[in-house]
């Protein structure tokens, strides 16, 4: 997998996967191997809470008792085992310890890089913390100028391959079908493209409108460069209960929706929140956010013709 700028120059592609070396971390990073290519480039990133002091923890263990690592020292090893899989996989690999709030080391590496893709596990989404809109992923993906794919622990392992995807369409902007598509050929899967015709709280939406969703939900699809297996799916209710049960219902391995301007979703936005929110919530499996903001991201199939291509920075 190659990136190929808007001067036709390329090199390699290259992801940010952050860990805080949970399960969902490791599924996160197992997804970022499956998308890669020998060569390409993964930075792993462990962001502590709190300063890391180099001295061994307890600092007074008596003499007759064998010392141990430093407190950094353990977390620096704990990141090269975490990072094996990668290198393993004939990736080049950094590795990057730090220390501060998670989501904005994050952004704050990103933007040094910058990566292609930011890569992330997401939490559990039950109780309080999975009402509130505070996890570390959805503050990244509200404000990263890249795409982010957030995956959570219960997602598919990707050893059994990326075999379906899910695209929520708008029809307000081509960036995120068009990302879609390219993935799906990437990796061999089917894609479904799916529109939610909003319905009011008292009953459906009235037949002219749903013909004409009908309408141009095929001419999107008719649209570009289709996969031999696109498929339309059109549904009533509200758009971000319906794209996760229909992600449910079909088994598939990514949903891929968009945002719409990122940098204004607003913080209080709790159950009533944005469609995206939602999804990142509540999905089953991993969600690739591409917004209106971020780089464009096209991810054609490996070979010599692959590429990530992407406009100047």
């Amino acid at each position: 997998m190659t990136l190929e700028r808007a001067d036709e120059t390329t090199r390699s592609s290259r992801m940010l996967v952050a860990t805080d070396f949970s399960e969902a971390s490791a599924r996160a990073r197992d997804y970022a191997i499956a998308l890669a290519a020998p060569g390409d480039e993964m930075v792993i990133l462990h962001v502590h809470p709190l300063p890391l002091p180099d001295w061994p923890d307890p600092p007074y263990v008596p003499e007759w008792m064998p010392s141990g690592p430093s407190v950094r020292g353990a977390h620096v090893e704990r990141l090269r085992e975490f990072a094996e899989p990668a290198r393993a996989a004939g990736l080049k690999v950094k590795t990057a310890l730090e220390e501060g709030l998670a989501a904005d080391v994050i952004l704050g590496r990103a933007a040094s890089l910058p990566p292609d893709l930011i890569v992330l596990g997401t939490g559990r989404r039950g109780g309080f913390g999975g009402w509130m809109m505070g996890s570390t992923a959805e503050r990244v993906v509200r404000r990263a100028r890249v795409p982010v794919l957030t995956v959570p622990a219960e997602a598919s392992h990707p050893a059994r391959g990326i075999r379906g995807i899910l695209c929520a369409v708008d029809f307000a902007g081509e960036g995120t079908l068009d990302a879609a598509r390219r993935l799906a050929r990437r990796c061999g899967s089917t894609l479904t493209v799916l529109h939610v015709v909003d319905a009011p709280i008292a009953g459906a939406p009235n037949e002219r409108r749903r013909r004409a969703a009908e309408r141009r939900l095929a001419a999107t699809l008719a649209e570009g460069r289709p996969g031999p297996a696109d498929g339309a799916l059109l549904r009533v209710g509200r758009a971000g209960r319906e794209i996760v049960a229909a992600a449910r219902e079909r088994a598939v391995d990514v949903i891929v929706v968009g945002l719409r301007d990122p940098g204004r979703w607003a913080p209080e936005l709790t159950h009533v929140g944005s469609t995206a929110a939602r999804v990142l919530r509540e999905a089953p499996c991993a969600v690739l956010t591409v917004s209106d903001a971020a780089v464009h991201l096209a991810i054609e199939p490996r070979g010599a013709a692959s590429a990530l291509h992407l406009p100047a920075r």
